[in-house]
Protein backbone atom coordinates (compact mmCIF):
# COMPACT_ATOMS: atom_id res chain seq x y z
CA UNK A 1 0.00 0.00 0.00
CA UNK A 2 1.12 3.46 -0.94
CA UNK A 3 1.86 6.16 1.94
CA UNK A 4 1.34 9.59 1.33
CA UNK A 5 3.88 12.10 3.06
CA UNK A 6 2.67 15.30 3.69
CA UNK A 7 4.81 18.16 5.28
CA UNK A 8 2.99 20.71 7.50
CA UNK A 9 4.57 24.30 7.17
CA UNK A 10 3.27 26.21 3.79
CA UNK A 11 1.66 22.61 2.76
CA UNK A 12 -0.93 21.27 5.27
CA UNK A 13 -0.53 25.12 7.12
CA UNK A 14 -0.53 28.08 4.80
CA UNK A 15 1.45 30.70 6.60
CA UNK A 16 0.45 34.54 6.08
CA UNK A 17 3.15 36.85 4.71
CA UNK A 18 2.74 38.50 8.77
CA UNK A 19 3.98 34.87 9.76
CA UNK A 20 1.47 35.01 12.49
CA UNK A 21 -1.96 34.13 10.97
CA UNK A 22 -2.87 30.87 9.31
CA UNK A 23 -4.73 29.23 6.95
CA UNK A 24 -5.57 25.32 6.66
CA UNK A 25 -4.87 24.46 3.01
CA UNK A 26 -8.18 22.69 2.28
CA UNK A 27 -7.00 21.05 -0.95
CA UNK A 28 -4.59 19.10 0.68
CA UNK A 29 -6.87 17.94 3.54
CA UNK A 30 -9.10 17.26 1.05
CA UNK A 31 -6.29 15.31 -0.97
CA UNK A 32 -5.34 13.34 2.40
CA UNK A 33 -9.14 12.12 3.06
CA UNK A 34 -9.22 10.91 -0.33
CA UNK A 35 -6.14 8.90 -0.14
CA UNK A 36 -6.41 5.15 0.06
CA UNK A 37 -3.33 3.99 1.91
CA UNK A 38 -1.33 5.25 5.16
CA UNK A 39 -0.48 9.05 5.95
CA UNK A 40 2.54 10.43 7.42
CA UNK A 41 2.71 13.51 8.00
CA UNK A 42 5.97 15.54 9.59
CA UNK A 43 8.03 18.55 10.41
CA UNK A 44 10.88 20.35 10.70
CA UNK A 45 9.59 21.72 13.56
CA UNK A 46 9.79 18.25 15.30
CA UNK A 47 7.05 15.14 16.44
CA UNK A 48 4.89 17.71 18.38
CA UNK A 49 4.26 20.08 16.23
CA UNK A 50 3.46 17.58 13.32
CA UNK A 51 0.92 16.12 15.67
CA UNK A 52 -0.44 19.19 16.96
CA UNK A 53 -1.42 20.05 13.11
CA UNK A 54 -2.25 16.88 12.48
CA UNK A 55 -4.95 16.30 15.13
CA UNK A 56 -5.77 20.04 14.53
CA UNK A 57 -6.61 19.81 10.54
CA UNK A 58 -7.16 15.58 10.19
CA UNK A 59 -9.68 14.91 12.44
CA UNK A 60 -10.94 12.84 9.92
CA UNK A 61 -8.24 10.78 9.03
CA UNK A 62 -6.12 7.95 9.91
CA UNK A 63 -2.33 9.45 10.26
CA UNK A 64 0.58 8.77 11.96
CA UNK A 65 3.21 11.74 12.59
CA UNK A 66 6.92 11.59 12.24
CA UNK A 67 9.64 13.65 13.91
CA UNK A 68 11.69 14.57 10.67
CA UNK A 69 11.11 13.45 6.93
CA UNK A 70 13.59 10.04 6.69
CA UNK A 71 11.11 8.02 4.75
CA UNK A 72 12.04 4.58 2.91
CA UNK A 73 10.35 4.98 0.05
CA UNK A 74 8.46 2.56 -2.17
CA UNK A 75 7.32 2.32 -5.41
CA UNK A 76 3.58 4.82 -5.54
CA UNK A 77 4.26 6.60 -2.92
CA UNK A 78 3.29 10.68 -2.97
CA UNK A 79 4.77 13.75 -1.15
CA UNK A 80 3.27 16.87 -0.18
CA UNK A 81 5.82 19.16 -0.21
CA UNK A 82 6.10 22.72 -0.75
CA UNK A 83 9.94 22.03 -0.87
CA UNK A 84 10.45 18.95 -1.95
CA UNK A 85 13.87 16.92 -1.29
CA UNK A 86 15.82 16.15 -4.33
CA UNK A 87 15.82 12.53 -3.98
CA UNK A 88 11.91 12.31 -4.30
CA UNK A 89 11.17 15.17 -6.47
CA UNK A 90 9.91 13.15 -9.03
CA UNK A 91 6.81 11.73 -6.50
CA UNK A 92 6.11 15.32 -5.01
CA UNK A 93 3.17 17.29 -5.60
CA UNK A 94 3.62 21.16 -4.58
CA UNK A 95 0.61 21.78 -2.62
CA UNK A 96 -0.70 25.11 -5.01
CA UNK A 97 -1.12 21.80 -7.91
CA UNK A 98 -3.98 20.88 -5.96
CA UNK A 99 -5.70 23.45 -6.84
Amino acid sequence: MATLYIDVDDTLVVWTADGESWIANKAVIEFAKQWKGDIVVWSGGGLDYAQMWARRLLQSVKWVASPKFNPVVKDGDVFIDDSPFKAWEHATIRPWELF
